[in-house]
């Protein structure tokens, strides 16, 4: 004689190569990789690099700095997990690598010289004319809006 019919459904705990905090972009790699269920070497074709790349991204041992690696664990990801700018150069920077551009391709679209671009992304200088000052500013402004658009919270729910 059956008293009760109680069932209970608990969650599979993770496995222990997931990480328990994501601090780096390594970390946030694998813990998609993990998720999707997918290998390391899955993740290396779809980010176009070498399965030695990722095991040394989610093992610490490098980081991506490459801005379309970048770019790509970020449309990989479906998020950005790079930390807020906080000055004129971190911008720049930041803009840069979510974009997947160099600093030839970024100063093309701004137009200025690589180098310039250089100097302002690493705090060491500013615009010092207003037409140059516009031109970044312009250039910055539209990919804040250009990310935005392309953000998971701006999509429509399916």
């Amino acid at each position: 004689m059956t008293f009760c019919k109680w069932s209970y459904e608990l969650p599979l705990p993770r496995s222990l190569a997931y990480p328990k905090n994501l601090q780096t972009l390594g970390d946030h790699v694998r813990a998609r990789r993990l998720d999707l269920g997918l290998l390391q070497r899955d993740v290396a074709h779809l980010l176009g690099v070498s399965t030695a790349t990722v095991w040394n991204w989610e093992s610490h041992t490098n980081h991506p700095t490459r801005p379309r690696p970048v770019a790509r664990i970020i449309e990989f990801l479906g998020y950005c997990p790079l930390p807020p700018p906080t000055t004129h150069g971190e911008a720049i920077r930041y803009t840069r690598m979510i974009r997947g551009l160099n600093f030839k391709e970024a100063a093309a679209e701004i137009g200025v010289d690589p180098t310039t671009l250089l100097i302002w992304e690493r705090d060491e200088g500013r615009p010092n004319d207003a037409r140059c000052r516009g031109k970044l500013q312009n250039w910055l402004v539209a990919n804040v809006n250009l990310l935005q658009s392309n953000s998971p919270e701006s999509k429509p729910m399916a």
